[in-house]
């Protein structure tokens, strides 16, 4: 809240004051729970795994400890660079200074205890995913670096993904290596390190000899010209930007499958671009924490979607369903991201009311026009769960397309050809 104030000038909160953002940040600090089986807990200290202001919080919370640390009159880091909270410094007050700056900074806070390592040693200190190397003569290389108990497993070759997402890996790691070295023999080093892990996860030798070739000659083409690729970035990203288009998941079968389904998806010209997937996967097949679903958010009320046929399925979001009319048997098909009890019950309303324009509004209006309104009645199913919108709209389009639901005035989400 210092560093909004500081910066209110500077800072656009859409129409919120400070004291709003203090609000929703107390809110959301405070308020985080869990559940565990059929047990919830609070968390009490520290901020929740996967906050989206996690990080930003504690790259603040960091900023003013050291702020006030670095103001202290005692010998200070001719250098200190953060990251989060792993720190680099450069220290030319004596080894003696440096181990009570150490239990200085610990003393800033409780929860922020620092530990160090040195490069008086042998030269050398690791940062992040570098290694830098310090001469006699006081200059420095910086190459890639991996922690000594960091597991040698990285996307295995044999694993049932795209032959084209193992390059992209393969690609990313390399150019990581020499975009880290800081001269050639330290970006052999990395291209080394880089080799023994991908041989030991299966690749082949010659994959990894081409493209780490193709990646070095890439590097070379850059250093020789910067202004050029300055120059040529802006149309580039241009480039990029018309190329693509919308994203379609579908299984990933084989190498030789996925080559002419991607051919057909190119001749065709649309602007459709496709993303692998695998239904078996470790995180599918694992056991989660959460044993059984999530319960009713009902309570001890009424829950009218689980009385319709929605038991214990009710919060299930992301699906395809079908309501039918108790009455006369006619259907409807629809999809909906949310959990499936909040569109029911808005097509409940909308029978109950006799909404017009909406479906189950338009059938009770002119199919039962007589009928009292609390004998509406609807029940509820799911069809399928599914992973996306993509998939969500296809599969309540197939389901639309072979059942023929009377209620439904579209015959189809997406165009689909006839069966």
């Amino acid at each position: 809240m210092e560093l909004i104030r500081e910066h209110i000038n500077e800072l656009n909160l859409f129409g919120l004051v400070p004291e709003d953002v203090e609000v929703l940040l107390t809110h959301c600090l405070q308020n985080n729970f869990f559940r565990f089986n059929e047990n919830f807990y609070k968390q009490s200290d520290g901020i929740a795994m996967g906050s989206r202001i996690a990080p930003s919080l504690a790259i603040v919370f960091m900023g003013k400890l050291e702020a006030e640390a670095l103001q202290v009159d005692r010998p200070q880091p001719d250098m200190y660079v953060r990251y989060i909270d792993d720190i680099w410094c450069l220290w030319t007050h004596g080894s003696e200074a440096l181990t009570e700056y150490l239990a200085f900074l610990n003393s800033r806070h409780p929860a922020i205890q620092f530990t160090i390592e040195r490069s008086d040693q042998d030269g050398t200190l690791p940062y992040l995913d570098t290694l830098i190397s310090v001469r006699q003569d006081g200059s420095y290389s910086t190459e890639l670096y991996f922690k000594p108990m960091a597991a040698p497993i990285i996307l295995p070759y044999d694993s049932a993904h795209a032959r084209s997402t193992k390059k992209a890996v393969l690609t990313s790691q390399i150019t990581r290596a020499i975009r880290l070295g800081s001269d050639t023999a330290a970006r052999k080093r990395g291209l080394e390190k880089i080799r023994h892990l991908f041989v030991s996860n299966g690749y082949p030798m010659k994959m990894i000899k081409e493209y780490s070739w193709r990646e070095m000659k890439k590097h070379e083409e850059r250093s020789r010209d910067r202004g050029r690729e300055r120059r040529e970035r802006p149309d580039q990203r241009q480039q990029n930007k018309k190329k693509q288009g919308t994203y379609i998941r579908l299984p990933f079968v084989n190498d030789k499958v996925a080559a002419q389904v991607k051919k057909v998806a190119i001749n065709s010209g649309l602007p459709v671009e496709i993303a692998w997937t695998t239904n078996n996967t470790l995180k599918k097949r694992l056991v989660k924490t959460r044993l059984n679903p999530a319960p009713c958010p009902s309570g001890r009320r009424c829950c009218h979607s689980c009385q319709a046929g929605l038991q214990s399925k009710c919060t299930t979001k992301n699906v395809v369903y079908e309501l039918t009319c108790s009455h006369c048997g006619d259907t409807y098909i629809g999809e909906t991201s949310r959990p499936v009890r909040l569109r029911y019950n808005e097509h409940r309303r909308n029978g109950i009311n006799r909404e017009e324009d909406t479906p189950l509004g338009e059938h009770a209006l002119h199919k039962h026009p007589e009928m009292d309104r609390r004998d509406i009645s609807v029940t509820a199913k799911i069809l399928r769960v599914c992973k996306d919108e993509a998939d969500r709209r296809i599969a309540e389009s197939i389901f639309i397309r072979d059942a023929r639901p009377k209620i439904n005035d579209n015959t189809t989400s997406w165009q689909l050809l006839p069966k």
